[in-house]
């Protein structure tokens, strides 16, 4: 079952498929400070830079990529936005099917990049990827990329930065924080123990424009390891995988 915390004025509610999420207004805005508290010095995971091919040779065409979504912002015509990584660019493919049946006629649009991190997202947010923008709905997931370079603590305040972001620049949005899905085939795998310490911080984000999701448990066999027909390589979704994120996404877009 999808963890869903407890926000400000909130009300759990069971949608479809067994997911938790929690119920509150979209347009209050009288929400605890808390997640905007500046990160700690020298917290590169908090720190927006740009990628490009001096980092790594996944990056070649990452600033053309930017500039595609920063036009596709200035049409001003997106109510349900999904930030993020690789994951979320998977949208693209494999979850393009899926994505035009749930996501294309809500006027909806996925600004991800394969291997982004927390830093790398942030600089495209402030360097034009919600500019002109008023989303219903920001969809966030990002932090996996973190996991081998940032501590659990050092991510969630990454995370917390861009949320402080969002909220900036487009302050009518409420905003489903994804927990970061499992990664790793065994129980063991090494990222696991992060992820939950990650996700148990980025819990404590929610408030009466934040909802917190977690779904990661819905990509495991009851012993713990990855579903391999969810997550074929460890890390991404398959079709099916994006067909349950979709569900889960879907049930909150028309409740909250």
């Amino acid at each position: 079952m999808a963890v869903v915390s407890k926000c400000v004025g909130g009300a759990f509610v069971l949608a479809a498929a067994g997911v938790w999420w929690c119920a509150a207004s979209a347009r209050q805005h009288d929400c605890p400070p808390s997640v905007f508290r500046d990160p700690a010095p020298g917290n590169t995971a908090a720190l927006p830079v740009p990628r490009g091919p001096w980092s790594d040779g996944l990056a070649r065409n990452w600033f053309p990529q930017h500039q595609r979504h920063a036009k596709a912002a200035a049409t001003g015509s997106i109510s349900l936005l999904f930030l993020g990584d690789s994951i979320t660019e998977g949208w693209g493919r494999p979850g393009q099917a899926v994505w035009q049946r749930h996501f294309a006629v809500l006027d909806g649009a996925h600004f991800g990049i394969g291997g982004d991190q927390t830093q790398h997202l942030l600089w495209r947010i402030e360097h034009g990827e919600l500019d002109g923008l008023a989303p219903d709905s920001v969809v966030l997931l990002i932090g996996t990329n973190n996991l081998y370079t940032n501590t659990a603590a050092e991510i969630a305040e990454g995370i917390a930065v861009i949320l402080r972001e969002i909220r900036t620049r487009t302050p009518r949005s409420h905003v489903l924080l994804m927990g970061v899905l499992p990664r790793g085939r065994a129980p063991e795998a090494p990222e696991r123990a992060k992820i939950c310490e990650l996700n148990a911080l980025l819990s404590g984000y929610a408030d009466c424009a934040i909802t917190y999701l977690d779904i990661g448990a819905q990509f495991l066999n009851p012993d713990g390891s990855l579903r391999i027909d969810l997550m074929p390589d460890g890390l991404h979704p398959s079709a099916a995988g994006y067909e349950l994120w979709a569900q889960a996404v879907k049930s909150w877009f028309y409740a909250h």
